[in-house]
């Protein structure tokens, strides 16, 4: 995100713009049972982590699902 130049010298100059000043995990949440055997849940801290074709990721989304291009 940015903002235009306050004092408008040009249409292309950026001027005072943002940042994130701090960051905060919320890692609370409460856990509830689902129909799906291949719901799971991470109960304090803890993430899941996942590998897309070597981009690894982490998540709490404890949702999983068998991907249609498995083989087994």
């Amino acid at each position: 995100m940015f903002a235009t130049s306050l004092n408008g010298a040009g249409a292309n100059e950026v001027g005072i713009g943002t940042k994130v000043a701090a960051s905060r995990a919320v890692l609370a949440s409460n856990i509830t049972s689902t129909n799906n055997a291949l719901d799971v849940a991470v109960n304090g801290n803890g993430f899941y982590r996942m590998s897309n074709n070597g981009v690894v990721t982490y998540s709490r989304n404890g949702q999983f699902h068998l991907d249609r291009r498995a083989s087994w």
